[in-house]
C-alpha cells in the first residue's frame, strides 16, 4: 500500500537526518540502511523428539500432593549428563508451569531425578 511506502520513506528520511545506523527490511525483503541485517536465529533441535520427555516423566509426578515424593528413573536419558540434565529441566519446567514457581525441588542421584512437591 501507498501509505506504508510513505510511512517508510519518512522513517528513513528521519532517522539518516539524526545520523542514525539503521538496517529495515520491508514487506518484500528491501533493504535498506547501512547496517549488516543479521539472520534469523535458528531454533536448535533438542536430543528427543517433542513430546518425548513429557511422556516419560508425566506419569510418575501428574498425581502427587503437596508433601509427595517421587523419583523419576532416567530411562532414555540414562546414557549420557547432557541428557539427564535436559529430564530434570523438562520436569522442573513442567513442575513450575503446573504447580507454581518455588514449590518443589528436584535432585539428580543415582536413580533419576527426584521431585519433592513443597506446597
Amino acid at each position: 500500500m501507498e501509505v506504508q511506502k510513505l510511512a517508510l520513506h519518512r522513517a528513513i528520511a528521519m532517522l539518516t537526518a539524526a545520523k542514525c545506523q539503521f538496517a529495515i527490511v520491508d514487506a518484500d525483503g528491501n533493504k535498506y540502511g547501512a547496517l549488516q541485517v543479521a539472520a534469523p536465529p535458528q531454533r536448535k533441535l533438542g536430543a528427543f523428539p517433542r513430546g518425548t520427555l513429557v511422556g516419560h516423566f508425566l506419569p510418575h509426578i501428574k498425581d502427587m500432593k503437596p508433601g509427595d515424593v517421587a523419583c523419576v528413573p532416567y530411562g532414555m536419558c540414562a546414557d549420557a549428563e547432557p541428557h539427564r540434565a535436559a529430564l530434570q529441566k523438562a520436569i522442573a519446567s513442567y513442575c513450575s508451569a503446573a504447580w507454581g514457581n518455588k514449590t518443589y525441588i528436584t535432585h539428580m542421584n543415582d536413580a533419576g531425578v527426584e521431585v519433592l512437591r513443597v506446597e
